[in-house]
C-alpha cells in the first residue's frame, strides 16, 4: 500500500512539474511575441523621423551650392552618415521582429540569378577598398530561379558587405552553382578570418567578430537576419574560416520555392 502511495505521489509531482514547465514555456512564448510586437512598432515609428532627417539634410546640401563653408558641408555629411547608420539599425530590428512574430512574407517571383548577382556586386562596389577586387562567377547551367528575389538580394548584400569590411587586400568573390534543384551561393574573401570560438555564435543576434573599431561598427544583426532569410526560403547557411586567410559563407536554397519546404 505504501509503495502504491509513493508511486502515486511521484506521478502527481511529475505531473505538476510538467504543468509548471508548460506554463513557463507559454509565458516565454507570450513575452517573445510582445517583445517582437514592441520592436516592430517602435522600429516602424522611428523610420519616419529618420527619413525626414536624411531628406532635409540632403536637401540643404543639394541647394546650398557654394554658400556653405566646407566645414559645415562636412558636418552635414556626417549627419547623413550617422542617419543612414541609424536607419540601417532600425531596418534590421524591424526585419528581425517581423521574422520572430511570423509576419515576414515570402514574395515569390521568377528572375535571372546572374542578373541579381551582378546587381548586388554593383550595389556594394563603393565599399571595395584599393587593393581589393570583387568578382563573381555564375555556372552556365543556372538560368532563372523562382523564389523571393528581394530577400535573396539582402542575403547577398549582407554577406558581400561583411566580406568587404573585413578584407584589406586580395579578393572578394561570389561563386554560384546548382545541383539537385538547389542553388549554392558561396561568398568568399581573403580577409582577417574568424576565430574558431566565434564560429559557434556568429549567426546569433547581436554577435560581432572582434576586430578593429571600424570593423565592429554595426548592429550585430546582419548575419542573424541572413540566416533567418535563408531558412525562410527553405535553405541554410554555413561558414568556413581560418584566421588570417579569409572566410567563405555558403548559402543553399531551392531554385524553386515551395512553402512546405520551410
Amino acid at each position: 500500500q505504501s509503495a502504491n502511495t509513493a508511486l502515486s505521489d511521484a506521478n502527481k509531482e511529475l505531473f505538476q512539474t510538467n504543468q509548471n514547465l508548460e506554463d513557463a514555456n507559454q509565458e516565454i512564448q507570450l513575452q517573445t511575441k510582445r517583445k517582437s510586437a514592441f520592436l516592430a512598432s517602435m522600429s516602424h515609428e522611428l523610420r519616419t523621423p529618420m527619413n525626414a532627417i536624411l531628406g532635409f539634410t540632403r536637401l540643404v546640401l543639394r541647394r546650398s551650392g557654394n554658400a556653405l563653408p566646407d566645414q559645415q558641408k562636412d558636418n552635414l555629411n556626417k549627419v547623413t552618415d550617422s542617419a543612414n547608420y541609424l536607419l540601417e539599425m532600425i531596418n534590421d530590428l524591424l526585419d528581425l521582429s517581423k521574422i520572430e512574430a511570423g509576419r515576414m512574407d515570402v514574395d515569390v517571383k521568377t528572375f535571372r540569378v546572374e542578373t541579381l548577382v551582378a546587381l548586388c556586386c554593383d550595389t556594394v562596389s563603393p565599399l571595395v577598398k584599393p587593393g581589393v577586387v570583387l568578382n563573381y562567377e555564375v555556372d552556365d547551367t543556372i538560368g532563372k530561379a523562382k523564389t523571393d528575389e528581394g530577400k535573396l538580394r539582402q542575403i547577398l548584400i549582407n554577406l558581400l558587405s561583411n566580406a568587404l569590411k573585413f578584407t584589406e587586400e586580395g579578393e572578394v568573390r561570389i561563386d554560384v552553382s546548382q545541383s539537385d534543384g538547389r542553388i549554392s551561393i558561396a561568398v568568399s574573401d581573403t580577409g582577417t578570418g574568424i576565430p574558431e570560438a566565434a564560429l559557434r555564435t556568429i549567426f546569433e543576434e547581436f554577435q560581432q567578430v572582434k576586430g578593429s573599431e571600424a570593423q565592429q561598427k554595426g548592429t550585430g544583426l546582419g548575419l542573424a537576419i541572413t540566416k533567418r532569410f535563408a531558412e525562410l526560403l527553405g535553405g541554410s547557411i554555413g561558414v568556413e574560416s581560418k584566421v588570417g586567410e579569409g572566410s567563405t559563407f555558403t548559402v543553399s536554397i531551392p531554385a524553386i520555392y515551395r512553402k512546405n519546404e520551410r
